[in-house]
């Protein structure tokens, strides 16, 4: 593959990864707006601000850390996608919530339609974002490595996971609503209904590590010797 093609391709995968990131984050604020209880994982953090003298943000991140440790300590393959899911959903969150792009309901049909379409958001957003195959966040690929361990498919190690998350939040005081057991019983199934109709499979997939994406780059603006550059020119003849 010659440099332009090689360059290419990689700016594909990462706008492939941000339109995923985008997708999520407006999933997210979908789900927020319908008012109808926090998300599983945040659920979790909620109850550990309330034991512990943190933030929600706070919680999430250290929650994430660690969740990142046992993700690095199971050999999974750690890319730039890993850290910038980090860094990009919540921002990207705060500016959807900020710049009010989505309208409020005030009837339960229509705070119920907010919630299905964040939930169908979300479940694309990480199709999209996983499948550029630039490294997962860390809570997505604890499902993966879980999926990878056990005789289960992906939904059900999804809804595992996330059901976990709930009753520890839940014991330590976080807020439980019925939006949060509708994400939790739906955003399973959602999740291995999408990936299978896009034919995808995390466990298959091998994630490029940051520093094969440095070397990628690296390889592709490094000017060539002449005669590496003839022999390519003959190749490709």
């Amino acid at each position: 593959m010659n440099r332009g093609a090689t360059v290419k391709s990689l700016l594909l995968r990462f706008a492939k990864l941000f339109l995923g990131f985008v997708l999520l984050s407006a999933g997210i604020a979908f789900s927020f707006v319908a008012e109808l209880g926090l998300s599983p994982w945040d659920v979790l953090n909620h109850g550990a601000s309330k034991v512990m003298p943190i933030t929600m943000g706070q919680a999430s991140i250290i929650i994430g850390l660690v969740i990142l440790a046992y993700d690095v300590f199971s050999k999974e393959r750690i890319g730039f996608g890993t850290f910038l899911n980090i860094l990009c959903i919540g921002p990207l969150f705060d500016v959807i919530i900020a710049l009010r792009l989505i309208p409020s309901a005030e009837t339960m049909p229509g705070r119920l339609l907010l919630l299905a379409i964040g939930l169908v958001l979300v479940t694309l957003g990480m199709y999209f974002y996983m499948s550029a195959d630039l490294g997962a966040g860390p809570r997505d690929t604890l499902m993966v490595v879980l999926t990878k361990r056990l005789p289960f498919p992906i939904g059900v190690c999804k809804l595992g996971v996330e059901m976990v998350a709930v009753a520890l939040g839940f014991a330590l005081g976080g807020s439980v609503g019925v939006g949060t057991l509708i994400s939790v019983v739906a955003g399973g199934p959602l999740t291995q209904f999408f990936f299978r109709l896009f034919r995808y499979d995390p466990t298959k997939r091998k994630n490029e590590t940051m520093s094969e994406t440095l070397q990628t780059l690296r390889a592709a603006f490094t000017k060539q010797p002449e005669g590496a550059q003839a022999q390519e020119s003959g190749a490709s003849l």
